[in-house]
């Protein structure tokens, strides 16, 4: 987002609203694991990084309200005022549940 603060939101082009998290503070510089979770029978948002929640909030959107997307980018925002991420992707997973706590620090190499 524009204060450098990792930031996650999901948006439907219906105006059905907007759900986002965004952590306290930004990314920090070198190699890291940033997870998002989206439980859509909790109703919640969890953002990781490095396999600490560092960010959650309650979400009634979600990616099965999408519909046909066309706007779908890993580090760009669909508004023009909002910054690029200013890195490297080096891989990008999307599973058909919400992980777990314990789930996500095992994909970093945690207990």
């Amino acid at each position: 987002n524009g204060g450098n603060a990792m930031e996650f939101a999901i948006t439907t082009a219906a105006g059905g609203g907007e759900s986002q998290v965004t952590a306290p503070s930004a990314l920090p510089t070198g190699w890291h694991h940033v997870a998002i979770t989206v439980d859509g029978v909790a109703g919640q948002l969890v953002l990781y990084l490095d396999g600490a929640v560092v960010a959650e909030g309650p979400t009634t959107t979600l990616p099965s309200n999408l519909g046909n997307t066309t706007q779908n980018w890993i580090g760009r925002s669909q508004y023009t005022a909002d910054p690029y991420f200013g890195g490297s992707v080096d891989d990008f997973r999307i599973y058909s549940r919400a992980l777990t706590e314990p789930e996500v620090r095992y994909l970093v190499g945690g207990p």
